[in-house]
């Protein structure tokens, strides 16, 4: 029996797999869309969605373990990398194992709690984009977002050295400290003032001195901008403080918390990861990964190794 590994990564931005990505939106439809406008559609259980809905609420405090919506965004992230490897549609059983992940604040709690959701149902029909399926879960299991990306890291040479990885996600930054490939959960430490907390503190002090401009542009700014670079106008000026500033505030937690930022390894990683490397003072021992896959990628690394080993 060949088996297909696939990780996801729920984001509460993006949904991840490890050759996809689409942002987390989601619409219930009235009925079957006409046969042109399937793109994007999952039909499960009699009921239509599309990915290209109203967007799931950027909140830290969604419960996926207990989210219709991020259960529909998982057959639609499966039904997208399916479809990336050409894996063939129809009646005949695909047999998947999955790897998916939570933020180190939800880990022990809901790691079981999420599986047994995700899980519920071992074989699963469904149609993404107007293609039939009919997968059957032979396995799944919930890792640590963050720590699943050491082993793909290519900016670390020796990753199982003292290694810090400062994942800045949507929620939480997570700052889990490694040790021969083990998180050192006692010193790990997390912070809610995020991506989706800074993007709402840059928007609200742009209405209050110049006026609203869309979240897509404080993002193209974060990802084409830079410290080092002059403001073109007024709303870049602005943007470009906030983005110093928060740099800083990250290397000063990082501080607080016994991190040596001048000689420990440090790979930032996740969404938030540019804003520290287009906009912060750091040395050679500061890296960045900049595949927003990496996730989804460890999470099948994993998954591969006990699926060896059970084998």
């Amino acid at each position: 029996m060949n088996e297909i590994i696939i990780g996801i990564d729920h984001g509460y931005k993006n949904m991840k797999t490890a050759n996809t990505m689409f942002a987390t939106r989601l619409s219930e439809l009235a009925g079957k869309p006409d046969e042109t406008q399937m793109d994007g559609v999952i039909e499960y259980e009699g009921k239509f969605y599309t990915i290209h809905g109203a967007p799931i609420p950027a909140v830290e405090n969604v419960d996926k373990s207990n989210s219709k919506e991020f259960y529909i965004l998982t057959l639609a992230a499966l039904g997208e990398e399916l479809q990336k490897r050409g894996i063939a549609p129809g009646p005949n059983k695909i047999h998947v194992r999955l790897g998916c992940g939570l933020p180190q604040k939800r880990y022990d709690k809901q790691k079981n709690e999420f599986r047994d959701f995700l899980w519920k149902d071992k074989e699963i029909c469904f149609s993404y984009s107007g293609k039939k399926y009919n997968v059957v879960i032979d396995n799944i299991t919930i890792f640590m977002q963050g720590f699943a990306a050491l082993p793909m890291l290519t900016c670390i040479e020796n990753k199982a050295s003292h290694v810090v990885l400062v994942d800045i996600g949507g929620g939480t930054v997570d700052v889990i400290v490694c040790e021969k490939f083990h998180p050192m959960l006692e010193k790990c430490r997390i912070d809610s003032h995020a991506t989706i907390a800074l993007l709402k503190d840059i928007d609200s002090e742009l209405q209050s001195e110049l006026g609203s401009i869309p979240e897509s542009d404080i993002i193209d700014y974060i990802v084409s901008g830079s410290k080092d670079v002059a403001p073109a106008d007024a709303y870049e000026e602005v943007m470009q403080k906030y983005l110093v500033d928060y740099s800083k505030y990250i290397f000063t937690r990082l501080k607080e918390w016994d991190i040596n930022t001048d000689r420990t390894q440090i790979c930032f990683l996740g969404g938030g990861s540019k804003v520290i490397k287009n906009f912060s003072e750091y040395g050679p021992n500061v890296h960045f990964c900049d595949d927003i896959n990496i996730n989804a990628k460890g999470f099948e690394f994993f998954e591969k190794s006990i699926a060896t080993k059970q084998r």
